[in-house]
């Protein structure tokens, strides 16, 4: 019986949440210098900003489904691709990452 009743809650929800994300041509793509860096950002919808971070080894395009959920419900979600990923770029060297995370020298006189 608690089979069934699971069962049948999720394809309720599975119902309920396929329309929103029927509309994936919605979605805006748009590049924004970073600290240095292209960083390229799919976004869509207008209101509170929710942030969507993809983990390793995906792309902005895992959340292709859930933009336009969102933004149906009224956010702004924006999905960038992380540095070295997509079409964002890498920084050219160990060096440069070093430079970017490090604490200003302070001096003494």
């Amino acid at each position: 019986m608690k089979t069934i009743r699971r069962g049948f809650l999720v394809a309720i929800v599975s119902v309920a949440v396929w329309p929103l994300a029927a509309r994936p041509g919605e979605v805006n793509h748009r590049f924004l210098q970073v600290d240095g860096i292209r960083m390229h950002i799919a976004e869509q919808g207008q209101g509170p900003l929710v942030v969507l971070v993809h983990g390793f080894p995906e792309l902005w395009y895992s959340w292709r489904h859930v933009l336009p959920a969102l933004a149906a419900a009224g956010y702004h979600p924006v999905a960038p691709d992380m540095r070295g990923y997509g079409q964002t770029e890498a920084l050219r060297d160990r060096l440069s990452v070093w430079r970017s995370w490090r604490a200003p020298k302070w001096r003494s006189e």
